[in-house]
């Protein structure tokens, strides 16, 4: 015999889920007091073997995130889950006002204490401990950039995390942006818990796919996939443009490989939309990048969306595309703009590049979102980790 958790049975478990997250950050960063100002990466640990990931990798992801908040010219920002303040470190001193919130009070005494001591940010920076769906106090548009970064996989579900993003969008100002960053793939979460397992010499077939299985159903944080973004339209007010990117950076490492950024844009926005512009796939007469550099100097200065193109770094295939960050130096080199997202028809982590005419912006605003049918639900993007936590809780009442 066994026993499943009743269907509908998890209600009530998201608070309990945020309270046990507010718990684990307490301590992580009451242990870590250590570490200087914004260079905190305590917690970074590898899905591969739980060691610490390489610091200069972590720099990297940093401050290819950084280099993404401020390319939308953040002057007056919320930070909803500033950590250690890796990024209000960075970010902060070039904005008119930055205010940031946690779960945690621990983490907001100590970020605290190190602001005060920063000349550079001095009347800059309010401070605040609260829950990421609470916007008491501030007004509409009162901000024209809300960051989100890496917290959303800790948030109980798709419910809690509407609601973030609806009271972001309230308080941000019409043409503002939110940035939501680090965000993990629920299509591509197989594909990491195969190369997890597989990295720790599970190699029988069958033995590999019950492990990956179990993974999946014990994973108790947040994935979505990128669409979710797209069907978000139809739900919440102002929302316009929806800019999905895959994570940049030299390092391949699951960040690089199985993470992404978006961009929400709130109307009225100008920009590019990828689909309006000229597609070529991947493989119908473009399958190596001699082709593409024909194709570009064929369409200029007009730009060109190649869909469809393999990515190195997901199917571990030797291939003549390049890997994501390789296409931005690609494209540097025949006067293109480019943006790396995920392909917007199928889901095995193939890449859609769309090449842009060089201009004067260090980032242009793209529209990659998709078309989605009228009437689909929000929960289809995007797994339940109340449900994993509801599994271990039942196991240990039984």
């Amino acid at each position: 015999a066994y026993v499943v958790p009743a269907a509908g049975g998890g209600s009530g478990l998201g608070v309990g889920q945020v309270d046990r997250w507010r718990q684990v950050y307490d301590s992580l960063y009451a242990g870590s007091r250590s570490a200087g100002f914004g260079v905190d990466f305590a917690g970074w640990v590898s899905s591969f073997d739980g060691a610490p990931i390489p610091l200069p990798q972590m720099c990297e992801w940093r401050d290819q995130t950084v280099r993404r908040i401020v390319s939308l010219r953040p002057r007056r920002v919320l930070e909803i889950g500033v950590g250690s303040g890796l990024l209000l470190a960075q970010v902060a001193p070039v904005c008119e006002l930055y205010w940031g919130t946690d779960l945690s009070p621990e983490v907001i005494d100590r970020l605290a204490g190190q602001v005060a001591g920063r000349v550079e940010l001095a009347g800059r920076v309010v401070l605040r401990a609260q829950p990421a769906d609470v916007f008491d106090g501030w007004g509409e548009g009162m901000f024209d950039t809300v960051v989100i970064n890496s917290v959303v996989q800790y948030f109980p579900g798709v419910d809690y995390l509407v609601e973030v993003l609806r009271g972001a969008l309230r308080v941000l100002a019409p043409g503002g942006a939110v940035f939501v960053g680090d965000v993990r793939h629920r299509g591509l979460a197989e594909c990491l818990y195969r190369s997890v397992h597989e990295s720790r010499g599970v190699v029988d077939g069958q033995v590999l796919a019950g492990r990956v299985a179990e993974s999946a159903r014990s994973d108790q944080e947040l994935l979505v996939d990128p669409g979710f973004f797209s069907a978000l339209r139809g739900v919440v007010d102002g929302l316009d443009v929806v800019d999905v990117r895959v994570k940049r950076g030299v390092s391949d490492n699951e960040l690089t490989r199985y993470r992404y950024d978006v961009a929400l844009h709130k109307a009225p926005t100008s920009g590019w939309r990828m689909g309006q512009i000229r597609t070529v796939s991947w493989g119908d007469g473009v399958s190596d990048r001699d082709a593409v550099v024909e194709l570009l100097d064929r369409d200029r200065p007009e730009p060109v969306v190649l869909a469809g193109v393999p990515n190195p770094r997901i199917s571990g295939a030797v291939s003549e595309a390049l890997d994501p960050e390789g296409w931005y130096e690609f494209g540097h080199r025949q006067g293109y703009q480019t943006t790396v997202t995920w392909s917007r028809q199928t889901g095995d982590g193939s890449l859609d590049v769309l090449f842009t005419p060089a201009g004067g912006r260090d980032e242009v605003v793209v529209d990659t979102g998709v078309a989605v049918e009228a009437g689909t639900g929000l929960s289809v993007f995007v797994n339940d980790p109340g449900r994993a936590r509801q599994v271990e809780m039942l196991s240990t009442q039984l």
